[in-house]
């Protein structure tokens, strides 16, 4: 049975989560979070926010949120892209993601990873991973408001703001594990599954539990 004081502690979660912009060089609360799940480990110098994100850190990331980082000394790749060698620290980042059709090359021989990521670029990846496979820079914001993972008007600011920093990729990559997949479940639970994190972690980014009712309500609220 829904009562109105879950209800309404449900709204504020929903309301500080929604109007935090992505921008806002102040998601170390979100950078801690991730980072106590482990799947965001920073740099040698720590979490430096405020730098822009590269391709291949964001490669790095992606595989993270899917709980493969493990496993990748496992599989065998093939070189694909001359500028990222067998030898390159994050060569079986990159390999996973474009052997998993998450993400692709900049050119026929080329991936460029250490130009920086835009953030259609970054979400597309994301909703990729998620199975959301049709999505693509020029849809991916539009998808990402449908599909709750932000609101409009952080996709907003996403899209006029000049860079795109790893400040806003820890705020996109805490806001996924409350999203649900293109199979219905959670983010969180999915990781849970897999034995990445627990399932009381999990539960904790499960903020629609209450009502199926209430999860749709907030969501046509906050777009």
């Amino acid at each position: 049975m829904i009562t109105l004081d879950r209800i309404l502690i449900t709204i504020i979660l929903i309301v500080s989560l929604a109007v935090t912009p992505a921008f806002a060089a102040a998601n170390t609360q979100y950078a801690d979070t991730l980072y106590e799940l482990g799947l965001f480990k920073g740099t040698e110098n720590g979490y430096e926010l405020e730098n822009t994100l590269t391709r291949e850190q964001a490669a790095t990331v992606l595989v993270r949120i899917l709980g493969e980082e493990s496993k990748l000394e496992t599989y065998a790749y093939t070189q694909t892209f001359d500028d990222v060698s067998s030898d390159r620290w994050s060569y079986s980042y990159v390999m996973y993601c474009y052997e998993n059709d998450i993400t692709k090359g900049t050119g026929e021989d080329t991936f460029s990873p250490e130009a920086a990521i835009d953030a259609r670029q970054f979400v597309t990846l994301v909703l990729r991973l998620m199975g959301y496979t049709d999505a693509e820079p020029d849809t991916a914001l539009d998808i990402a408001v449908q599909k709750g993972l932000f609101n409009s008007a952080v996709a907003k600011e996403l899209d006029t703001n000049e860079k795109f920093l790893r400040d806003d990729m820890v705020y996109i990559v805490y806001r996924s594990l409350m999203t649900k997949t293109n199979d219905g479940d959670i983010l969180a639970y999915v990781l849970a599954d897999k034995g990445v994190i627990t399932e009381k972690e999990a539960a904790e980014f499960d903020i629609y539990e209450s009502s199926e009712d209430i999860n749709e309500l907030l969501d046509r609220l906050f777009q």
